[in-house]
């Protein structure tokens, strides 16, 4: 009789901790601006960002300027991740020739930081973010970061995170983000890249095809500006484009209910 309330009150807890931290599925997505109060529930944030103010362009160029970073070069304006190719370069060098520089092609030159190679942990930077944000998420397995500094232009092709979690953190800058209604991912063609299949050759400077798609509410916009949070959910196609030069990361972790279920 106790194994049994025992493996009754497990399954409870279970059930009750999947339902509370697994992030649930959006058919739509909303026009709004509003910003909303809860880290948990997406699109938008309005706070948690106050105590990374300092970090925007001159605080990176000052203080990691001469660490050799890797930078992401795409010539292909139909896909940020095609065809591209990956220079290193001072930091410094970086944000002066490419980022505040005036190089004609500057927009094909992004900083961008994730997966195998983790700019902010390897300056110690990921513990605090991770110290700051650990009272607003739940309990978890496992927490990463990405890093990015790129000047205007630059973009990030449309694509989905398989990600539990996806919180964009834009620091400086605005960003323009597309998002595609998940009734209409059918028509987003995958490509194969070296950094994986769940990208699209979708072409951000086609402004026709963008406006008949907004106009169809099948294409999203929002407008992020520094301070604020964009809470991504998983398997929903976006695209990233910079209104200016911009500094932003992302950070996402993995609960016991979704390594599970």
């Amino acid at each position: 009789m106790i194994w049994r309330l025992a493996i009754i009150f497990l399954l409870i807890s279970i059930y009750l901790y999947n339902a509370y931290y697994t992030r649930p599925s959006f058919k739509e997505i909303p026009y709004s601006d509003q910003l909303i109060a809860d880290i948990h529930i997406p699109y938008r944030v309005k706070h948690h960002l106050h105590d990374f103010s300092q970090w925007n362009i001159q605080y990176f160029k000052n203080k990691y300027g001469k660490e050799q970073v890797y930078i992401l070069y795409s010539p292909d304006a139909t896909c940020s991740v095609k065809n591209s190719q990956v220079i290193t370069m001072s930091l410094e060098e970086y944000i002066n020739k490419y980022v505040v520089g005036d190089a004609p092609d500057r927009h094909n030159y992004y900083f961008k930081s994730e997966d195998a190679y983790k700019f902010l942990k390897s300056v110690g930077l990921e513990g605090e973010i991770k110290e700051h944000f650990k009272e607003h998420l739940p309990f978890h397995v496992y927490f990463s970061t990405s890093f990015w500094l790129g000047p205007k232009g630059s973009t990030t092709t449309f694509h989905y995170d398989t990600d539990h979690s996806n919180f964009l953190c834009l620091l400086e800058g605005r960003k323009r983000i597309y998002l595609l209604s998940p009734e209409a991912s059918h028509k987003m063609h995958k490509i194969k890249t070296s950094y994986g299949d769940y990208w699209s050759d979708f072409d951000l400077s086609n402004n026709e095809r963008i406006e008949e798609m907004k106009e169809k509410k099948e294409l999203h916009e929002i407008i992020l500006k520094p301070g604020e949070i964009l809470n991504i959910p998983s398997y929903i196609w976006h695209a990233v484009e910079n209104l200016d030069n911009t500094v932003s990361f992302t950070f996402h972790y993995y609960t016991i209910g979704s390594t599970i279920f």
